[in-house]
């Protein structure tokens, strides 16, 4: 990057507004329309990445998609193409890891068998552990994902609120942690977008925010054009 773009995404970081948690917010602080006009400051090459992050997370979200094979194909492309930026590669393969760790819960719990050795089902370093340790309630790694014991009791449960609860704020802890040392760098604005991401996510998934965001938008609807919606409201 030369000196005018890391200049530029100063300025990129500095306009876009705080994001507080997930939990705590009634509404998005910045539409995703304005995000991406933000985004247009980025390099070519940094906005495809980006774009790539982004795309491949969201195919991973939960548990891996239908075709296993081209899910995985995709999570291997990403981590190549992070390879030139090591926090990124950090933060993509432990996202990648903790999704399958939650696919390997799923499955188990509708009765699949372990996964047969070499076969293509997860992504990352513990495939080969969880299939040898399937019977093992938290595959023998609560030491890696400390989370795993109460995704499993939720996942058995049916509680899929507190399920998506849990794994939004790991994953925010996991941005936070990645975060250290990165202000107005181009790493700096992947975390911004992927926070922005949990919060919008959570959002959709909560009817009481998603309720208090449709009175804002009303609100500021009748702000701007009174006249616009009073046959609606009458």
């Amino acid at each position: 990057m030369t000196d005018g773009g890391a200049t530029q995404y100063v300025m990129l970081m500095a306009s876009l507004p705080h994001l507080g948690r997930p939990f705590t917010q009634k509404q998005l602080p910045i539409s995703r329309y304005r995000l991406e006009q933000r985004l247009g400051l980025l390099a070519e090459v940094d906005a495809a990445l980006l774009a790539q992050i982004e795309t491949t997370l969201a195919r991973h979200r939960s548990h891996l998609a239908e075709t296993e094979t081209a899910a995985v194909a995709s999570a291997d492309a990403l981590l190549a193409a992070t390879t030139r930026h090591p926090t990124l590669y950090a933060l993509v393969r432990d996202q990648l890891e903790m999704r399958t760790a939650l696919a390997a819960l799923r499955r188990r719990q509708r009765g699949d068998p372990p996964p047969a050795p070499r076969s293509v089902w997860g992504v990352g370093r513990w495939t080969g552990w969880m299939a040898r340790q399937w019977s093992v309630a938290d595959f023998g790694l609560t030491c890696v994902f400390p989370w795993l014991p109460e995704a499993a009791a939720l996942l058995t449960a049916g509680d899929s609120v507190g399920l998506e609860r849990l794994i939004l704020a790991q994953s925010w802890n996991l941005l936070d942690r990645y975060a250290l040392g990165h202000d107005f760098d181009f790493a700096a604005i992947v975390l911004y977008v992927l926070r922005w991401n949990l919060v919008a996510r959570w959002l959709a998934q909560n009817p009481e925010a998603a309720l208090a965001r449709f009175d804002a938008l009303v609100t500021q609807a009748l702000d701007t054009h009174p006249d616009s919606l009073a046959p609606l409201l009458a």
